[in-house]
């Protein structure tokens, strides 16, 4: 089967999928980014048009909760311990939130089609940044329940 994760020596440390419709659709392009592997993690709705929220460029070289790059690198590295239950309980948190915002994203991108750049980027803005709330939230509960699976 055909997956975008490497599970070798090397491992996938992020994703991006770019969702680009043809001239004159009634949609804007997407891209999807996940911020780990694609079995740990959640791709989320960016747009080139919007502000990207602040918090997706925070953390360096060190590890950071203040990084949502660094908390999803932490789940896959808790997940890698055991992958088959632990990839499971990740998905059952992030599937029913990701469908949500797949499901949105279409109705965003079909306002947005019908806007210019300028009235479009507050509405994306605060959608990109809504939805990272909603998975901050969803690491909380996929932390606590991994710790509980650890015992």
């Amino acid at each position: 089967s055909f997956s975008l994760c490497m599970h070798s020596a090397s491992a996938t440390t992020a994703s991006i999928v770019a969702q680009l419709p043809p001239p004159g659709a009634d949609a804007i392009p997407v891209m999807w980014a996940a911020l780990a592997a694609p079995c740990t993690s959640i791709f989320m709705p960016l747009y080139v048009d919007g502000a990207v929220p602040p918090a997706l460029a925070a953390g360096a070289a060190g590890s950071s909760n203040d990084s949502p790059w660094w908390r999803m690198k932490r789940i896959q590295e808790i997940v890698a311990r055991d992958p088959e239950p632990l990839s499971a309980l990740v998905r059952e948190h992030l599937r029913p939130l990701e469908n949500a915002m797949l499901e949105r994203a279409a109705e965003v991108g079909h306002k947005a089609a019908g806007m210019t750049r300028t009235e479009r980027a507050p509405m994306l803005t605060r959608f990109m940044t809504q939805n990272l709330v909603r998975v901050w939230r969803q690491l909380d509960q996929i932390e606590a329940a991994l710790e509980r699976a650890a015992r």
